[in-house]
């Protein structure tokens, strides 16, 4: 993906959330950026199929 393409986006984490994000990276050996796509993407996947298509 080029640069351009990406979309950045800033987000605030709760207390504490940043260390458990770091350790689960480590364990998962990945950056703390794909393991919060990882969570992200599992949830939007689970949402995606327990929701009713429209149309």
């Amino acid at each position: 993906m080029t640069r351009q393409a990406q979309d950045k986006f800033m987000l605030r984490l709760p207390d504490g959330w940043r260390e458990v994000i770091k350790e689960l990276a480590q364990r998962n050996r990945r950056s703390m950026n794909q393991e919060i796509l990882a969570a992200l993407e599992g949830q939007v996947e689970s949402e995606m199929q327990n929701t009713p298509q429209k149309g």
